[in-house]
């Protein structure tokens, strides 16, 4: 299989054969490998107080290191995590992109909240 990037964008995918690649191409072997869609952690607290503080160089870094794309963070420290958002969208900073999710940002008005619990 042949598989075309241009940017962050898959543009094609293809048997070997039937794929031609654009002159440009920076090739690379990928037998006996695989290739898979980013991750996403739908579920985790990056920043989180004491029992996980602030740390830019380990935290968003180990997301990347191990395949994940994409996290969802569901009630770390809001300030210092759309700090680091706005640095990843940047380039300025590596690391997934990020959902920060909170209570106090709405769960308690979302449709999820009102279903009972059995």
């Amino acid at each position: 299989m042949t598989v075309i990037v241009q940017g962050k964008q898959i543009v094609q995918i293809g048997k070997s054969d039937a794929t031609p690649l654009p002159k440009t191409a920076m090739a690379v072997d990928g037998r006996e490998k695989f290739l898979i869609p980013g991750l996403w952690d739908m579920h985790v607290h990056e920043i989180f107080g004491t029992w996980l503080p602030e740390d830019e160089k380990i935290t968003p870094v180990l997301f990347v290191a191990n395949g994940v794309t994409g996290v969802r963070d569901m009630g770390g420290d809001l300030e210092p995590l759309k700090k680091w958002r706005a640095r990843i969208a940047e380039g300025k900073l590596l690391g997934p992109r990020m959902i920060i999710f909170r209570a106090d940002a709405g769960w308690a008005r979302s449709p999820v909240s009102k279903v009972p619990h059995r």
